[in-house]
């Protein structure tokens, strides 16, 4: 391993500072967050709007609904998916950080499909897989939750067959699954960085300095 000098470090502060950017060395930031939570926040899903108040903001927080999400990032290399347990509010403050691995596909990518030669029959195969894929991260993430909402984003997100089978893998959990979710899909390439957005927003607000409340 290559330790980096306090030189090293200097200039990475004057380069940020110059760009206008903040390096984040809090040891919060030691990890990403996970896309799950990312996406959450990115869709403003349990997040409230007087960031600068505490008292304000968990007064937001008691009459937010309580929700189970599944997300899905669906690219033209990846798919990759995950499920957060029943909670009211987002993980903004203290992020639960990617420790573990996804429902993780390299093979389940756009790519993959458009790659198929063997007819309809492979193409049926394929979102199988894909389905399949959703069912373990449904049933082994969401353990008995009612899934209410369902997060897309991925260039390829805006597939039709990508939310018929989630619907269907949703809905088959007999028992638990009580309505069908919502599903979240924002337009053009907005679908592309909605996570990112999302993790943005988290740092913003640990960054935040909590200004008195006015009133």
């Amino acid at each position: 391993m290559v330790e980096i000098g306090a030189e090293v470090y200097q200039d990475l502060y004057d380069a940020a500072e110059f760009t206008g950017l903040t390096l984040l060395t809090n040891k919060r930031f030691a990890r990403q967050p996970r896309h799950r939570d990312a996406a959450i926040v990115g869709y403003g899903l349990g997040v409230c709007k007087s960031s600068t108040c505490p008292r304000e903001c968990v007064a937001e927080e008691h009459g937010m609904p309580e929700r189970s999400a599944l997300s899905i990032l669906f690219t033209r290399a990846v798919l990759s998916i995950e499920c957060s347990g029943r909670r009211k509010i987002a993980e903004t403050h203290i992020p639960y950080w990617q420790q573990h691995p996804s429902n993780f596909h390299d093979d389940l990518g756009l790519e993959a499909y458009e790659r198929l030669t063997w007819g309809p029959d492979s193409r049926r195969l394929f979102w199988a897989r894909v389905r399949y894929a959703v069912d373990e991260a449904a049933v082994s993430r969401c353990y008995s939750h009612n899934v209410t909402d369902v997060l897309l984003f991925g260039e390829a997100a805006d597939n039709e067959m990508l939310k018929k089978v989630a619907l269907e893998a949703a809905m088959a959990r007999r028992g638990e699954q009580v309505e069908e979710p919502r599903f979240w899909l924002k337009e053009g390439d907005e679908r592309l960085f909605v996570a990112s957005m999302g993790a943005a927003e988290m740092a913003v607000r640990i960054l935040a300095e909590h200004a008195p409340c006015e009133g």
